[in-house]
């Protein structure tokens, strides 16, 4: 019989909505686990790929709404696993854990931090391990010891679940780097899970029989990522002698109708109007000569402090002069 493993990411639970939503975000949230957890009932264990809360501050997390996630997740009846994502950690410390909301989820035994865990029903054999999200991912420690390459040749099932921007193909997002599922194939595991891009992949399989799943996130708190026109999907994923998934579509309002659509247009503005500000950087030869001497520099910046006034809005012009600015007066000294 293969293990049956409900998957879902980026849950990023939170009491107050962010500014994009004009719904009940919490609300959501929790219809969103609770067909999590409905689902889950029929299988041996339920996986979240990180970022379970969005704020990481205690004091920006009633513990209503932790006490009340602790018994929806105890509600499935399985083992329940949860990978540390960048929102679950303070300063991405993993030592802070037991200090944050996801270490009192653990504490009361509702769910498990994946590190490495070996699996077994009805002769099926699976080591699930955990890849918590780190800021400079070293991705060689994934390498498995001679004991788990003799396990593997053994008939046992490897997986990992891994909190970073993955894809098909490398790339990069708001100047972080976006790996290729290339970049950890290499280390041989049957099945990878991933968090933390909250844009649907799907699964993927590589030519070697490698199983990707990467279904983005459960929320949608922004704009960007296609969350206005997406919906979330749990992937039910069957391990046995072959790898099988199965896509649940969640119930959820479609997108115009809990977004604020007018503040999406304020916000396209500023984008555009930060646009032309890089424009404005790369005309100038701040970032031409990286030899150029400090009276150099402070002159170019100075000048680039005087274009932003003449062509941008007061909001963005506030917001770039600072940082600026203080280039400029470190630069001076």
């Amino acid at each position: 019989m293969p293990i049956d493993i409900m998957y879902y990411t980026d849950v990023h639970l939170r009491d107050n909505p962010p500014p994009s939503r004009r719904d009940n975000y919490k609300e959501s949230i929790f219809a969103k686990l609770e067909f999590m957890a409905e689902k889950a009932r029929s299988c041996d264990l339920t996986l979240c790929g990180g970022d379970l809360f969005d704020l990481k501050p205690w004091n920006q997390n009633s513990y209503s709404m932790v006490i009340r996630l602790m018994k929806l997740l105890k509600s499935t009846g399985v083992d329940n696993y949860i990978l540390d994502g960048n929102h679950d950690l303070l300063a991405d410390r993993e030592s802070s854990i037991s200090g944050q909301p996801i270490g009192a989820i653990i504490e009361s035994g509702a769910a498990q931090l994946v590190r490495s865990h070996l699996i077994e029903k009805d002769g099926t054999r699976l080591v699930l391990k955990g890849f918590p999200f780190a800021e400079s991912p070293d991705f060689s420690l994934l390498q498995l010891t001679p004991e788990e390459l003799e396990m593997k040749k053994n008939g046992v099932k490897f997986a990992v679940v891994i909190h970073q921007y993955f894809s098909q193909k490398a790339g990069s997002i708001h100047g972080t780097p976006i790996y290729s599922y290339d970049e950890v194939a290499q280390y041989g595991y049957d099945l990878y899970f991933f968090g933390h891009y909250h844009i649907d992949q799907g699964v993927y399989v590589n030519m070697d029989g490698q199983v990707f799943v990467n279904p983005g996130s459960l929320s949608r708190g922004g704009y960007g990522d296609d969350a206005i026109t997406r919906i979330p999907r749990l992937v039910k994923v069957s391990v046995g002698e072959t790898i099988d998934w199965e896509y649940f579509l969640v119930p959820c309002p479609p997108g115009e109708e809990i977004f604020d659509l007018e503040l999406k247009g304020m916000e396209k503005k500023h984008n555009e109007e930060m646009d032309k500000f890089v424009s404005a950087l790369k005309a100038s030869t701040l970032s031409a000569d990286l030899e150029a001497d400090a009276g150099e520099i402070k002159e170019e910046t100075d000048k680039v402090l005087q274009k932003i006034e003449e062509d941008m809005e007061p909001e963005i012009i506030t917001m770039v002069k600072d940082y600026l600015q203080k280039a400029s007066e470190v630069l001076d000294k």
